[in-house]
Formats: C-alpha cells, sequence, structure tokens
C-alpha cells in the first residue's frame, strides 16, 4: 500500500504567456476528489515574462500540492513538456495544458482504472471542446500511431495531435 502523503500521481502544466488560464486549470486540480497528486508548473519565458507567475505563486491559496519551476529562457514549448516529465519522481504522469481543466472526479477515474488494470499502460478521456461557453467538439476515439520505448517512458503519438505527441505515462 502506498504512503499516504506520497503522491501517486505528478501532473506536470507547462506554460508560456497565459497566466489566467494557468489559474483555471489550477482551480479544475484543487477540486479533485482524488488528493493523491502533485503539480509541476514549467513556466517557459524570460523574467520579464513571468511576473504574473510570480503573482499567481506567491497568491495561490488552493489546497494543492504545487511547485513552479521558472525557466531562465525560452526553451521550447516540446523541451518544457519534458522538463516536466524528467522532474516527476511518481509511478504515474499525466500532462494538462494550461489552458485544460478536467472534472472533478477525473483523477480518481483514471487512477482507479490503472491501477486496477496492470496491463494498461495509458488512460485518457474524453476530449472535449468548448467555444465561449459552448460545447464545439468532442473527441471519443483514439488511434495511436506509433509507441515508443524510452528510458522507462512510454511515448504516445496521435495523428490528430499537432506537434504528435499526446501523452506520456511514466512505468
Amino acid at each position: 500500500m502506498a504512503e499516504v502523503n506520497k503522491p501517486n500521481i505528478t501532473i506536470g502544466i507547462p506554460t508560456y504567456l497565459r497566466p489566467n488560464l494557468l489559474n483555471r486549470a489550477l482551480k479544475s486540480l484543487n477540486t479533485q476528489t482524488y488528493k493523491n497528486f502533485i503539480i509541476l508548473v514549467s513556466i517557459n519565458g524570460h523574467e520579464e515574462e513571468v511576473a504574473e507567475y510570480k503573482k499567481i505563486e506567491s497568491t495561490v491559496n488552493y489546497n494543492l500540492n504545487i511547485e513552479f519551476h521558472f525557466q531562465n529562457k525560452n526553451i521550447g514549448s516540446l523541451n518544457n513538456f519534458f522538463y516536466l516529465l524528467k522532474k516527476s519522481q511518481t509511478k504515474y504522469f499525466m500532462w494538462l495544458a494550461d489552458d485544460d481543466y478536467i472534472d472533478n472526479d477525473y483523477l480518481k477515474i483514471c487512477y482507479d482504472f490503472i491501477s486496477n488494470n496492470s496491463k494498461y499502460v495509458l488512460v485518457s478521456g474524453v476530449a472535449k471542446y468548448y467555444k465561449s461557453g459552448e460545447l464545439i467538439l468532442i473527441f471519443h476515439d483514439f488511434k495511436v500511431k506509433r509507441v515508443e520505448k524510452k528510458r522507462l517512458n512510454y511515448l504516445f503519438y496521435d495523428l490528430r495531435s499537432p506537434n504528435k505527441l499526446l501523452y506520456a505515462l511514466k512505468w
């Protein structure tokens, strides 16, 4: 059985020039029914670009286990994603984009499934896209183009994703 205080899941949030959206993502994590996780936020950009993020870091009053990592320069989107994956020290890892938010039972459902089904290495929800508060698109199907095994990490690629990288799960 896992230690109560040791997180089972790392949620990596890469962000660049969107502090208002980061706040919304953090609010959705604050309402999770499953609480045994840590959040790593990597802020990409130069010192003058991260001032608003520093305000969030100093005023965040959510009941969250959260670490802010400020990059000294713009390291690029993909490097920001992989920085978070490398920092993860938990059994499970997920990315959450700074403009995403999740249902309050999302982590519980995913964790319960993956921890009780050892043949699976990936859990994903249904992606719903909203514009001005109106649901405009739902992705139900998920097609894996390629799976690579690198240093005990499984990387999953999706043909629809602009940068082809969908999720990584630390195994």
